[in-house]
């Protein structure tokens, strides 16, 4: 009867997240377990290890290990289970985009979504939903996710260029002739 309706169950691989996720799939509802990534991988993010909880100095959540139980208990109670793609997708950006970050526009390299889509093995459409009307706080101000992709093409020494950095060596250059002009 319940059946035609999702539930997101968020699932941390304990007992109270699956009990609820296997009562609410007993219910007859198709149940969809969710897990967020909330660490960086090979390294402890700060922030990540401050949310962990701990028992007797281990880490309970947050960790690789927890959603890995989490993605076991879904299967044993037969329901999908999804991970937050969006610190994933974002993880990638920095890291390919981090001399942009560092040291302005004119260090942006080129990067399509078909590239961070196929590096992180998600579809497109799931990377493409990650940076659409998403915004990051950077060094460089606040930024739309969408403004760390761009073409490229190549240069003079063979090296790929970001098409907006070329859009933005144009302009400038056209404002100079008009000023020489005027």
């Amino acid at each position: 009867m319940n059946a035609a309706r999702h539930i997101m169950v968020g699932v941390s691989g304990g007992v109270d997240s699956s009990v609820a996720a296997l009562l609410i799939r007993n219910a007859g509802y198709r149940a969809v377990g969710i897990t967020m990534k909330l660490w960086s991988p090979g390294d402890q993010d700060a922030a990540s290890a401050e949310a962990c909880e701990t028992e007797g100095g281990e880490k309970t959540c947050c960790t690789a290990d927890s959603a890995m139980d989490a993605k076991r208990v879904c299967d044993q109670i037969g329901i999908p289970i999804r991970q937050n793609s969006q610190h994933t997708g974002t993880t990638v950006f920095v890291r390919r985009q981090r001399d942009f970050l560092d040291h302005g526009v004119e260090h942006l390299k080129p990067m399509m979504l078909k590239d961070v889509a196929e590096d992180i093995g998600m579809h497109l459409s799931t990377i493409s939903r990650v940076v659409n009307r998403k915004y990051a706080h950077t060094p460089q101000g606040v930024l739309e996710l969408r403004r760390f992709f761009s073409e490229g093409m190549l240069n003079e020494e063979g090296e790929e260029v970001s098409t907006r950095i070329l859009k933005l060596r144009i302009k400038k250059w056209s404002r100079t002739r008009i000023r020489k002009i005027l």
